[in-house]
């Protein structure tokens, strides 16, 4: 699904720029991608989305540093 319509960035190159690239704000990923750059409607989209993957518990129920 296409977050940021813009600039073409999808979910899936959003979740690899957090996982590969270790990208963790709306701005880095801004930098990295282009997203979030133009009319701004999916920011709140992709910050949702980088916060629930960032953010995510592990096995042992803590959560990791952001």
């Amino acid at each position: 699904m296409y977050i940021c319509i813009c600039e073409a960035v999808t979910e899936k190159e959003i979740l690899r720029q957090v996982q590969e690239e270790g990208v963790k704000t709306v701005r880095s990923l801004g930098r990295a991608t282009g997203a979030c750059r133009q009319c701004g409607k999916c920011a709140t989209d992709a910050r949702n989305l980088i916060k629930s993957c960032v953010h995510k518990p592990n096995p042992q129920g803590t959560q990791r540093a952001a």
